[in-house]
């Protein structure tokens, strides 16, 4: 085992403490009699109906990333890319790894490519999660800014604006700013010239953006679903306030697939509707309980496709694959790129 494997699995087991000390200290606060009345009077049934919906929103993204990646020179059918995704989210929640569930989807849309192409498929990956970064952002910036994020202390409103002055900002500003600070890097001009696919192609933006926003718009639709199942009513603009703070929660670094502070997350905003600490636990549990029986599909495809989380070696060698030195090579890619995508 090398020193960088060492600290990868140091880290994983880092954040899987941090998930669980955090956990226990929002079960510890809540009292437990309330939890099991919560678990109780759920309608368990209709919980269901939030799997099927959810499955569904995963062939959308599925779809999305097709989009992408097509217009970067891959060309692999649809059914690929929805056996990838899933298999990827199902590596994330059932078989925690050093490299993940995004960098083993790149790898396998790489390892099928005719020139296994790795850093143009993990940017693909890449921009398919960025789009829908970008929907949870705006849609969490425009519900803190109604009236009821009026109780919402300022510190999140200033923060989620800040984001989406600098989504405006950053993504069109993005090769401009490398080119001119960093042109004399070869792997700067290899990284430009494979994601250019993207700049250039403004109506793949757009479409990115709507398969994003149609995501998003299911997953509001399970938490309406499963606020109804538990008895819970609120108006819609405080499921959107919880459910995009909460996944920026879940964003952070320091748990394991965000566990603990998006639960936490789901407890303080969905407060401001007065909703009690044990619901909104026990609401953020179904929610995530969902997302793992969706994932069971992921286990399916994985068993059945034989496939496998990417090496830690894919990696290292995405990385050197941006300094090649050749650059007749580069041009040549560059070309079938060009050619395979309309991209001039």
């Amino acid at each position: 085992m090398t020193i960088k494997t060492r600290n990868k699995l140091l880290n994983l087991f880092v954040r899987i403490a941090i998930s669980i000390t955090i956990l226990s200290v929002l079960f510890t606060r809540i009292d437990f009699h309330e939890i099991i009345n919560s678990l109780v009077n759920t309608d368990h049934t209709v919980l269901i109906i939030g799997v099927v919906i959810y499955t569904v929103s995963q062939v959308l993204n599925a779809y999305k990333w097709k989009l992408i990646a097509n217009n970067a020179g891959f060309n692999n059918k649809l059914k690929e890319y929805i056996d990838y995704y899933f298999v990827g989210l199902f590596f994330n929640l059932f078989l925690p790894t050093t490299v993940g569930g995004d960098i083993s989807k790149a790898y396998y849309l790489s390892k099928h490519d005719l020139q296994s192409r790795k850093a143009p498929a993990i940017y693909s990956v890449l921009a398919e999660r960025y789009s829908g970064v970008v929907i949870i952002v705006w849609i969490g910036t425009i519900a803190l800014f109604t009236p009821i994020g009026n109780p919402v202390p300022a510190i999140f409103k200033i923060l989620m604006s800040a984001l989406t002055v600098l989504i405006f900002i950053v993504t069109p500003a993005f090769p401009a700013f490398w080119m001119k600070f960093f042109k004399r890097k070869k792997w700067v001009r290899t990284m430009l010239r494979d994601i250019r696919a993207y700049w250039s192609n403004p109506r793949l933006v757009v479409k990115a953006i709507y398969w994003s926003l149609m995501y998003h718009i299911l997953v509001l639709a399970i938490h309406m679903i499963i606020g109804s199942a538990m008895g819970i009513k609120v108006p819609v603009g405080y499921y959107i306030m919880a459910y995009s703070m909460a996944a920026m929660a879940g964003f952070l670094p320091v748990a394991f697939n965000g566990i603990g502070p998006r639960e936490w997350a789901y407890i303080y905003f969905l407060s401001f509707a007065g909703v009690k600490e044990s619901d909104a636990l026990i609401f953020s549990i179904f929610w995530f309980g969902i997302i793992l029986s969706s994932s069971i599909f992921g286990g399916i495809f994985y068993l059945k496709g034989q496939l496998s989380p990417a090496p830690d070696e894919f990696e290292d060698d995405s990385d050197s694959e941006s300094d090649e030195d050749d650059s007749e090579l580069s041009l040549n890619k560059e070309k079938i790129v060009c050619t395979e995508t309309g991209v001039s």
